[in-house]
């Protein structure tokens, strides 16, 4: 991971962090990340 998204992740709730790494998780298993 690079250090802006290491960065926009601190600044978020774990809320939001579960969704967004749900998300990035997603996109790698279907392969189009």
């Amino acid at each position: 991971m690079n250090e802006s998204l290491v960065k926009q992740l601190a600044g978020l709730g774990a809320e939001q962090q579960a969704k967004l790494v749900n998300e990035m998780i997603e996109i790698l298993e279907s392969g189009e990340g």
